[in-house]
């Protein structure tokens, strides 16, 4: 799905998306979701995903392009077909009726139309700073991007912490945090650590349990998101 659909002139990532990443490709490449888990009238060029995200990753998801009303195109180990085409109703009812959405090409984008086109566009290298304050302790040092080691991650394993920053160099990132005692909080767009009021997600005090993070790509560049775990 994804090889086709950069062949048809959607902006490339810097790898293929699985079907949890899928979603925010196609919206940030003119695509709107029309259905989810709910009858639609098929039409060629659709694009459906199987899985309920957050719990679609590898066997869990599956994937395909709507060739007509009725049929639509997969790669699949059933019966080691590879790509083939299926009725799509009836591969959906031999998979116990998953949880689906249905993505539909529109052109329109949160920034600007992508055309097709055989030049291929990189995104512009973002880099993301983070940190951690150890419950009843101090801030830790701070993390860019990843690496191995003490250098892959911030905080330390087996403690609680109560107090995330995240900033980056190019774009804008916006984040929050869950705590155990007060759940989730508001959303933060700044990263300062000395600045514990706007400038960082969390409750002096209580610990982080939860965390999300969106990266918003700049109008007029390729999509990108953040990735954290």
């Amino acid at each position: 799905v994804y090889t086709g659909l950069v062949q048809g002139g959607f902006a490339p990532m810097s790898y293929i998306p699985s079907t949890e990443t899928l979603h925010a490709w196609l919206i940030g490449n003119g695509c709107q979701l029309i259905a989810e888990n709910t009858e639609w009238q098929m039409q060629k060029g659709d694009i459906v995903i199987w899985g309920r995200k957050g719990y679609s990753a590898g066997a869990g998801g599956h994937t395909g392009i709507c060739i007509d009303g009725q049929n639509w195109l997969e790669c699949t180990a059933w019966r080691d077909l590879g790509e083939t085409i299926q009725n799509h109703d009836a591969r959906w009812a031999m998979n116990d009726q998953p949880y689906f959405y249905v993505y539909r090409y529109t052109g329109t984008t949160n920034s600007q139309p992508v055309q097709a086109s055989n030049v291929s566009i990189s995104a512009p290298k973002a880099n993301v700073s983070y940190g951690l304050h150890l419950l009843g302790g101090s801030w830790l040092d701070e993390v860019t991007n990843f690496g191995s080691g003490d250098n892959g991650f911030a905080g330390l394993p087996n403690h609680q912490h109560d107090l995330l920053y995240i900033r980056v160099d190019h774009g804008s990132v916006k984040y929050r945090v869950h705590t155990v005692k007060s759940g989730w909080l508001p959303w933060v767009t700044k990263g300062d650590r000395n600045d514990t009021v706007n400038g960082c997600a969390g409750i002096a005090g209580e610990a982080i349990d939860g965390v999300q993070i969106i990266f918003l790509t700049p109008a007029g560049e390729p999509y990108q998101q953040a990735y954290y775990r």
